[in-house]
Order: C-alpha cells, then sequence, then structure tokens
C-alpha cells in the first residue's frame, strides 16, 4: 500500500465551529397561531436557505439542506442524493485485509494516509452533526411548546427526532392541504412567463406548487412540470431557437429530470440576457424582438384579412337568405289572396275541413 497519496478533497475538508454556525444560521422567523401547511412550509424554506449557505465538499450545490429536505424535492436541485455521513469513530482503524482476508502489514506511509482519509471521515461527520443541531434548536425555537410532541407530563420537546422527522410529524399533524390549495396548485403550475423577470423565479414557482402537491400526496409527474414550463417559455416568443435545441438534445420528454430542464434553461436565459444586454449598449434597443414582432404583426394581419373574409361572406349569405324571405313571403301572399278568392266563390258546402293539430287545440282550449 506504499506510495499511495490521500484524495486531495479529504485534505481541503475544514473544521467547522459550533458558535460560528450558530452566529451564521440565526434566528428564525417562529410559527404564530396554530401551525398549517403554509406556515410550516414557510419555516422549512428559512432552513432550507440558511442551510445551503453552509459551505459542504459533499453537497456543492445544496450546503447541508440535504439533512432534512424532502428526498423528490431536493432532487430537484442536485441529481446526487444526499447521503448522512456515518461516524468513523473516535481512532483510525488500521486493520486492512487484503483479498484472501488476511491483515496486511502497513508502513509509515500507509498509516499516514489511513489516519489522514479518517481526520477527513471525522470533520464531515462532526461538520454535519453540528449543522443538524443548530438547525434542529433553532426549530425548537421557532414551534409554540403546545404543538410540539408530549415527551413527559407537562414536558413538551422534538426529544431525539431528526431535524428531517421533524418536519414529516408537522406535516402529518398540522399540514392538511385544503381542497381550495389542490385546486390551485395545478393553476398555479401554468403560470405564465415574463421573460423580465428572471427564469430562476419562475422555475421556483414551479417547484413551489410540486412541493404542495407532494405535501398533498398528489405530487405532479416531472413530465407535467416540464409541460408548464415549456409551455410558459414558448408563449413568450423569445425563444424560439433554443427550443429548437432543447428539441434536439431532448427528444423524448419523458426521459429528462427536472435538475436538466434548469440547467439547460438557465444557461439559455443568461444568454439571452447577456445578448439583450448587448443590443441595447449598443444601440438597438428592442432589435432582438424584431423577428418575433415582424412574426406577430404578420400573424395579426393574417388573422384580421381571415375575419374580414369571413363577415364578408356571412353578410353575403346573409343578403341571399333576406331576398328569399322576401320573395317567399310576397308568394305566400299571393298564395293567401288566391286561396282566399277560391274559398268564397267555389268551395262546396259539404266540405269538411281536418281538425285542428292537438298541440293547436291544447292552446285553443
Amino acid at each position: 500500500m506504499a506510495n499511495q497519496q490521500a484524495p486531495p478533497v479529504q485534505a481541503a475538508v475544514q473544521q467547522l465551529i459550533y458558535s460560528d454556525v450558530a452566529s451564521h444560521f440565526g434566528t428564525l422567523s417562529p410559527i404564530i397561531g396554530r401551525p398549517n401547511v403554509h406556515s410550516i412550509r414557510a419555516l422549512e424554506n428559512q432552513c432550507i436557505s440558511k442551510a445551503v449557505s453552509i459551505a459542504n465538499p459533499n453537497a456543492q450545490n445544496m450546503g447541508y439542506a440535504g439533512i432534512f429536505m424532502d428526498r423528490g424535492e431536493y432532487a430537484m436541485s442536485d441529481p446526487n442524493p444526499y447521503v448522512d455521513p456515518p461516524n468513523p469513530g473516535a481512532t483510525p482503524n488500521y486493520n486492512v485485509l487484503d483479498e484472501t482476508g488476511q491483515i496486511l502489514i502497513l508502513d509509515a506511509t500507509d498509516r499516514a494516509i489511513i489516519k489522514a482519509e479518517h481526520e477527513a471521515a471525522l470533520i464531515l461527520w462532526s461538520n454535519h452533526d453540528i449543522v443538524h443541531r443548530v438547525i434542529k434548536e433553532a426549530i425548537d425555537k421557532a414551534v409554540p411548546d403546545q404543538y410540539k410532541p408530549s415527551l413527559t407530563i407537562g414536558q413538551r420537546g422534538f426529544g431525539n427526532k431528526s431535524v428531517r422527522d421533524i418536519f414529516v410529524d408537522l406535516y402529518d399533524r398540522y399540514g392538511t392541504v385544503t381542497p381550495d390549495d389542490i385546486k390551485n396548485l395545478t393553476m398555479n403550475l401554468y403560470k405564465e412567463w415574463n421573460p423580465s423577470e428572471p427564469i430562476e423565479t419562475f422555475l421556483l414557482n414551479i417547484e413551489t406548487q410540486q412541493v404542495f402537491a407532494t405535501k398533498a400526496g398528489r405530487p405532479f409527474h416531472t413530465y407535467l412540470l416540464l409541460e408548464a414550463a415549456l409551455s410558459a417559455i414558448k408563449n413568450t416568443r423569445q425563444f424560439k431557437e433554443e427550443l429548437k435545441e432543447w428539441n434536439k438534445d431532448y427528444p423524448n420528454t419523458t426521459l429528462v429530470q427536472w435538475h436538466q430542464f434548469k440547467s439547460f434553461w438557465i444557461k439559455k436565459y443568461e444568454e439571452y440576457e447577456r445578448d439583450r444586454t448587448t443590443m441595447q449598449d449598443g444601440g438597438y434597443h428592442g432589435a432582438s424582438n424584431t423577428e418575433d414582432d415582424a412574426s406577430s404583426i404578420t400573424s395579426l394581419n393574417e388573422a384580421f384579412v381571415s375575419l374580414q373574409t369571413e363577415r364578408s361572406q356571412q353578410n353575403l349569405a346573409l343578403q341571399a337568405l333576406t331576398q328569399q324571405v322576401q320573395a317567399l313571403s310576397q308568394l305566400v301572399s299571393q298564395q293567401q289572396a288566391s286561396n282566399a278568392q277560391q274559398s268564397v266563390h267555389s268551395v262546396p258546402s259539404n266540405i269538411q275541413f281536418p281538425p285542428a293539430p292537438p298541440t293547436y287545440q291544447q292552446y285553443a282550449q
């Protein structure tokens, strides 16, 4: 085992100090009154925001939010599942076995590598534990005592529950999703988007609807999230080429993961903003929209011509129908006059007219 080197990522692990983490995390806005799905989510959002801001070499995108976040929600931001680091124990394990199960004889270099790996693993576990304790204590202060589980007579608290289990319990007990909440989920999912609003804000709205749908036990399929987002992007009429590129790179949307979608469109939006800023700085305000504007005008003109044609055809049909009605009216008048003369001079007295129709008799009575 000689001549091995300790992994560089382990050498870069830094020990967190509890007081520093607690100071950085700060306090949470407390839940006022009886908890509900919205106040619990607001508390969870605060924890996510603060936990993400604490650097974690094992989850660079999401910090320590994976400690308590719903795994499905977490996967929307980071495809790599968060794994709680194991406690490596107080001392290194130098009993390394070979393929036959025999204990290897280690030299000084081997032992130094094992020691360095153990120290790095111990720091990872310790950092995880420190952040977890800080978050749990902050939640304990933010949730009124009467809404905490009963530990013993006259004492309430979260006991030895993990932060993840605390949120699960809060949602189970107080996070009932109302029918109105469920009704609004899909409506909010399909909100339109104006590119003047950062795309991150637009995507966050979709993720928020998925979170509430998950809490309600009715999570949306990823395909539906993508469909809603792509529909809003298409309706802006600003990303025609980007949509072509998306369809080329991802022809089967049912196989696309949300994090892939986010990564692609955040990058495209950054390019869009950069190009738009460049055009404005060069004095070409709105020039990037010329093609879309021309297309819009053409479409409007075509629609207007089509409407005029349709109305013209309707007017002609109405005129023809009016003429037919007038001609028929004249014919009926002439026929009635002729019938009247015949009835006076030539109708025999023994002719019996047929009875009135039943409907007529009914109204005549």
